[in-house]
């Protein structure tokens, strides 16, 4: 089984409760993987689900509507090792 590496430029771009998750998935030369299922999933309250899959490039970009809360992301492929990347969203007021 060949390993993902995972460029998170977790871009949590806000505008409202409107987030951009973007980045590249890459394998271990450093050489792009497309076709990789990119899965948000909440936990507890925010049982929210999304999902999407990388490009030719190994791209891939989730743009999300969810309260804060805790998230993880999966990127799984077949002939890959999954890798689960744990996120949480909080609102900070600002001073």
């Amino acid at each position: 089984m060949l390993g993902l590496t995972l460029l998170l430029c977790a871009n949590a771009m806000a505008q409202g409760n409107r987030y951009t998750i973007k980045g590249r998935v890459i394998d271990n030369n450093d050489q792009a993987v497309p076709g990789v299922t990119v899965l948000l999933r909440g936990s507890g309250s925010t049982d929210r689900q999304l999902e999407t899959t990388s490009v030719a490039d190994g791209s891939y970009v989730l743009g999300v509507s969810v309260p804060p809360g805790s998230y993880s992301l999966t990127f799984s492929s077949i002939g890959y090792t999954a890798l689960n990347q744990r996120l949480a969203w909080t609102v900070r007021s600002r001073q």
